[in-house]
């Protein structure tokens, strides 16, 4: 215990003597302010609009045992099928279907694609159509 003295002691020489040299003990580190919120960063840039998709076509198509040409567009943003058979032309709806793309107008014209090949049926007349190159 006798060294307990003698380390305060130390201590509080050491302690006095910087005083006295006229050294003034260093100011505490300041942490510096946080940085003001930057305006850019206040609200991200909304997403663009998806944009409709475009208008496709027209494709043709040779239909077997007809001479005329098959001619299918397919309007921008619509559920529907432009369909042009000789001089003849009338718009289809989509329809359900398992595979491929169907269009149907009324109970007797329907129009069904699928890999190049499409079935038409026009006015109750059945044709197998490919298309063209």
């Amino acid at each position: 215990m006798r060294s307990a003295p003698i380390l305060l002691a130390t201590c509080l020489l050491l302690g006095a003597c910087s005083v006295f040299q006229g050294e003034t003990p260093a100011p505490a580190a300041e942490t510096p302010p946080p940085p003001p919120p930057a305006e850019a960063a206040a609200a991200p840039a909304p997403a663009p609009e998806p944009s409709a998709p475009a208008a496709r076509g027209p494709f043709r198509y040779a239909c077997h045992g007809s001479r005329t040409t098959l001619t299918v567009s397919y309007p921008a943003g619509a559920a529907t099928a432009r369909l042009g058979f000789g001089k003849e032309s009338l718009t289809a709806r989509r329809a359900q279907a398992a595979s491929g793309a169907r269009y149907t107008a009324g109970r007797n014209t329907e129009f069904w694609e699928k890999g190049g090949t499409a079935n038409l049926t026009w006015k109750g007349k059945k044709y197998t159509c490919r298309a063209k190159a």
